[in-house]
């Protein structure tokens, strides 16, 4: 997403030496790293640069003005997430088909939001750092707020039925409907006796 947060070290980069591996806050942008150390500055809103956490946006206008090609940068962003989701597809398809093993299943039971951490090179060329299957939610600040209620929304608007789907779904019933039905039915059967 264009609105993403972005996590910066609270420490200024250094090569890595024996002397500074274990300076944790040089060396990993993680936010649950950088927000325990005593330069942590938390974003009061959207547009604050001077934060230790801002948008992917932000970041990308802060490149343009710097001259650089964030199209080129955004369309290597996309493939490397491509390639990525079409390498874990097989996987990612027997993991569903496992979990919803049903004839009546039309492959819309479930979904999944995925963080990709992608760091950059001198030359801002896009590296997968790693997927997290389950990214955190949790808001510390108005940028979290913001940026994670626009991902929760533009994920319900992906997932949800247009008109045609819903009524195509409504007349073949779902698990639940058919499990309401069996408990009246038990019901019925034991209040008889």
């Amino acid at each position: 997403s264009l609105h993403d947060a972005l996590p910066i070290c609270t420490e200024k980069y250094e090569q890595p030496t024996a002397s500074n591996m274990g300076s944790l806050c040089t060396h990993l942008t993680n936010y649950s790293i950088n927000k325990d150390s005593d330069a942590f500055v938390q974003p009061e809103d959207v547009h604050d640069d001077a934060s230790h956490k801002r948008t992917v946006t932000s970041l990308m206008e802060t490149l343009r003005s710097m001259g650089h090609d964030t199209a080129k940068l955004w369309e290597a962003i996309g493939q490397l997430v491509t390639k990525t989701l079409v390498s874990v597809q097989p996987h990612l398809e027997h993991t569903y088909y496992t979990c919803r093993q049903r004839s009546d299943d039309a492959g819309f039971g479930c979904f999944e939001v995925l963080g990709f951490d992608v760091m950059f090179d001198h030359q801002l060329r896009p590296f997968l750092i790693e997927v997290n299957h389950s990214p955190s939610f949790t808001c510390d600040s108005p940028l979290d707020t913001t940026v994670k209620t626009a991902v929760l929304k533009a994920t319900m608007e992906m997932v949800s039925f247009c008109k045609t789907e819903l009524s195509t779904l409504k007349r073949a019933g779902t698990r639940l409907d058919r499990s309401e039905e069996h408990t009246s039915e038990l019901q019925s059967l034991t209040s008889s006796r």
